[in-house]
């Protein structure tokens, strides 16, 4: 019977997220893992290049943020219960402060490249579900997607960003703003 592993996939994904939090993509290398601890053969096992382990990291980082928001979107059937979505995008990236500035910060290109196809399909897999809540959620409401993404997605991400840069006691204000504002956005008026 083989031992098990002493450095799991999550084990060196802890390790990139804590240096991530440090110090931005940039400072996730296998380097800088090593230096953490964990031994290059465990890297390089689970992991072919530095796009693999940041995609692994960051899909990771979207099972996560899903577990948590998917169903509430899903079930959101009103412009209010879909701008308090948007409150709960917002809070779950105050809760989860590390794996949000992971979706926030990496980029597509930190995502692609040298990865196994299987990791390609986990890449489109969490395109896809985005789209299909997103649909789902605008059929039921009888608007466009473009306002569902800007209200639960891009208000909130922008929110997101600004409570980084803010003192803790301005982080209720703007989660307020944020509630009033993608509300606004799903009961606005078609532009002519």
């Amino acid at each position: 019977m083989a031992r098990p592993a002493r450095f799991t996939v999550d084990s060196i994904l802890d390790v990139a997220l804590t240096l991530h939090a440090q110090g931005g993509t940039a400072a996730v290398s296998t380097a800088a893992i090593v230096a953490a601890g964990i031994p290059s053969g465990s890297i390089y096992h689970r992991f072919v290049s530095r796009q693999h382990l940041l995609t692994a990291m960051w899909l990771r980082s979207v099972d996560r943020f899903r577990s948590d928001i998917e169903q509430r979107i899903r079930s959101a059937d009103t412009a209010e219960a879909l701008a308090a979505v948007a409150v709960s995008v917002f809070d779950w990236a105050q809760e989860n402060p590390d794996d949000a500035a992971v979706l926030l910060d990496v980029q597509r290109s930190d995502v692609s490249g040298v990865v196994p196809e299987s990791v390609v399909q986990e890449l489109e897999d969490a395109r896809r579900w985005v789209a299909a809540a997103v649909s789902d959620a605008a059929g039921r409401l009888g608007v466009p997607d473009i306002k569902i993404t800007f209200a639960v997605v891009d208000v909130p991400s922008a929110a997101v960003r600004r409570a980084r840069d803010l003192p803790v006691a301005a982080v209720p204000p703007l989660r307020d703003v944020l509630a009033a504002a993608a509300l606004a956005v799903l009961t606005s008026d078609e532009p002519r």
